[in-house]
């Protein structure tokens, strides 16, 4: 039954993190599965404060879905993706920890990272010889005019959670592979165009110089040089790129510091003044109710600005008091952020996801959700109680 499981959930795991919503069938499929045989197999005991955590989630969502009844429609969907999702996650989640040691699905993870940068990599690659078909594939509005920079996959969201944790990571790996690793991540970010995928890096990089001031790996600052002259090279030579590429940097470049002024783009910007203004109006929830500016015509009660249109379903209470059950199960941890402890690989992530809710809604997706709940599991305290077996 375990090797079964095991199985199972590298299938899940290349789905989720390289292919994240372009099988979400199969997807769902293979992470409800897992959790049953888990449960089945049973011997191993669930975290109380964080099925209690799930279990405030549920009942709230549960609550606001019923009393929205313009929306009753979408109550299956939305039930599986608040309430049924997360829990599965949190079964997957106390099965990794309970059954493998941290350094081991850490460096599962991150060579599963090596893989998610290549299928970027490869994609674009393909959209630029011209095989838009097979990129569709995997998600189904890429940029179809090729060679243009902001190349749009899903991707992107499970590198936001590897990105910030750039010192563990490059602690995994051989020199050389370090070197190959951080070059491929800056190839990556600058295909993607992503605010929030750039950023998450950044704040990597800077937390790996603090930690390692006097103490930088050879591999990392090999990397560092080049990245330099590779950046140098591009600005000596940006004219003949663009012409060879048929690329506007510039216009890059431009696009991207306009994102940063307005919060995300013009688009998320609305969004952000729109629904603080109703978060004051109502300031107990408005439930799943659209507010003034309409993201997607058929669910129309969904944002990009997620953190803040949490707080406008449920209201500022309601948000105190999930907050409050998060910071009671990992807040302990942050005291440990400056050592060299194998935690600081999920509270980084946990941190980099809860950053990028800010403007992008990517918990919101069942793909995406184990990079909020598999840290949960990982960074609450070992005071397990509860078995279902």
């Amino acid at each position: 039954m375990e090797k079964f499981i095991n199985v199972l959930l590298i299938i899940l795991g290349v789905l989720v993190m390289i292919f994240p919503n372009a099988f979400l069938n199969p997807t769902i499929v293979v992470m409800i599965v897992s959790t049953l045989a888990i449960i089945v197999r049973g011997k191993i005991h669930y975290n109380y404060k964080i099925l209690l955590f799930w279990g405030v989630l549920s009942t709230i969502f549960t609550c606001y879905m019923l009393g929205n009844t313009k929306y009753s429609s979408f109550f299956p969907e939305l039930f599986f993706k608040y309430c049924a999702s997360p829990f599965c996650w949190i079964v997957i989640g106390t099965y990794l920890r309970s059954t493998f040691n941290y350094e081991k699905v850490i460096k599962l993870f991150a060579t599963i990272s090596f893989f998610s940068i290549g299928s970027v990599i490869v994609l674009y690659i393909l959209m630029s010889f011209g095989y838009i078909s097979i990129v569709k594939l995997f998600i189904a509005n890429p940029n179809i005019d090729t060679n243009k920079l902001g190349f749009t996959l899903h991707v992107y969201g499970t590198l936001i959670f590897f990105a910030i944790n750039f010192k563990t990571i490059t602690q995994l790996f051989p020199k050389f592979l370090v070197v190959v690793y951080v070059l491929l991540f800056i190839v990556t970010i600058f295909l993607s165009g992503r605010t929030a995928l750039i950023f998450t890096f950044v704040l990597g990089i800077l937390y790996y110089f603090i930690f390692n001031f006097f103490n930088i790996k050879k591999s990392v600052a090999i990397s560092m040089i080049l990245m330099v002259f590779l950046f140098i090279g591009l600005l000596y030579n940006y004219k003949a790129i663009e012409d060879y590429f048929s690329i506007d940097l510039s216009r890059y470049i431009e696009t991207n510091l306009n994102k940063v002024k307005e919060s995300g783009g013009e688009e998320r910007s609305q969004q952000t003044k729109q629904i603080i203004d109703a978060i004051i109006e109502y300031p107990y929830g408005t439930g799943f109710e659209e507010v003034f500016i309409i993201r997607d015509y058929t669910k129309r009660f969904n944002y990009e600005v997620l953190i803040l249109a949490t707080i406008m379903r449920f209201g500022i209470f309601t948000f105190i008091i999930i907050l409050s059950s998060l910071i009671s199960i990992v807040g302990w941890n942050i005291r440990n952020i400056f050592k060299d402890k194998s935690e600081n690989f999920w509270l980084l992530g946990l941190i980099s996801i809860l950053l990028s809710s800010f403007t992008n809604p990517y918990l919101e997706s069942i793909a995406f959700q184990w990079m909020f709940f598999l840290p949960i599991v990982f960074l609450a305290k070992n005071n397990v109680k509860i078995s279902f077996r």
